[in-house]
């Protein structure tokens, strides 16, 4: 409640100082000094505004995981491309390596992994999948926020801070990546596409005299969402160790049901989202 009447007294709802801030402490918190940090409406809008930096445009094959939100598929259609949907394991939730092996075609241009319930099981297979054939990766990380592992990794990640998810701003997202000259176009295709709006924005200026070259959108997080996530931020290790205290009473609950199948859910590297089964057919 503070931060957000921080935010409604200074009468500057709009992207600024707080996303700025935000940002800064994401990535102290994630302890990523080397990536970029950017902050976007939703993690629907970091998986096209992704997917658009690397190039992805209309007629291009995209693979993704079966097992996901509508909200992965519309974020490849926005850009015309074309979403592959690819099988996933049935013991993980995990993208199936050798269903993406056969799906791959001459219009294949990015892989969308989606890491359901946190599972990222034989990621580095798809990243050498990616490295051979030189397609983008662009991993959907909605469910992933606070796993120690996936931030070691060199891809680009999308976050969301949903009201339901980890960390919660309301409503708002992340993109992670290594590579300023996608980090750059991001903050500019979130703003509409105009150039270098983000650096004036964050000195609380506009811009007025611009140029735009290409099509962008208006995807960026507002001041009231990134102080609502910074207060949440602080708060992070209370809430996720209550998460994964929750989540190793099912565990140890459910583990001896036979008609049970639990999903590899990591409590020691991950921050679980949600906790699905299977529930086998007793027959």
């Amino acid at each position: 409640c503070e931060a957000a009447c921080r935010v409604l007294n200074s009468q500057v709802a709009n992207s600024g100082k707080e996303t700025q801030l935000f940002e800064q402490e994401l990535k102290m918190f994630l302890e990523r000094q080397d990536a970029y940090i950017i902050c976007v409406s939703s993690c629907t809008a970091a998986l096209q505004l992704a997917l658009q930096s690397v190039g992805i445009k209309q007629g291009d094959e995209v693979l993704v995981s079966t097992l996901t939100f509508v909200s992965t598929f519309q974020a490849i259609k926005a850009l015309g491309a074309i979403p592959i949907p690819c099988d996933v394991s049935i013991n993980t939730g995990f993208i199936d390596i050798e269903d993406i092996k056969r799906r791959i075609t001459s219009k294949t241009k990015a892989i969308v992994p989606v890491l359901y319930a946190g599972v990222d099981d034989n990621i580095y297979e798809i990243y050498k999948i990616a490295n051979e054939y030189n397609f983008s990766i662009i991993e959907d990380a909605a469910h992933s926020f606070g796993n120690k592992e996936i931030i070691k990794r060199n891809g680009i990640l999308c976050f969301s801070f949903d009201a339901i998810k980890n960390l919660s701003c309301t409503d708002g997202g992340a993109i992670i990546c290594s590579n300023i000259e996608i980090a750059n176009r991001i903050k500019d295709l979130r703003l509409l596409g105009v150039l270098g709006d983000t650096e004036k924005r964050y000195l609380g200026q506009r811009s007025w005299d611009f140029d735009v070259i290409e099509q962008g959108w208006r995807y960026h997080m507002n001041n009231l969402c990134a102080a609502i996530g910074r207060a949440q931020l602080v708060k992070f290790d209370q809430i996720s160790a209550r998460r994964c205290k929750y989540a190793e009473m099912y565990l140890n609950g459910l583990n001896n049901i036979n008609e049970i199948q639990l999903f590899p859910i990591n409590t020691k590297t991950a921050v679980p989202h949600i906790f699905p089964i299977i529930i086998r057919n007793r027959s």
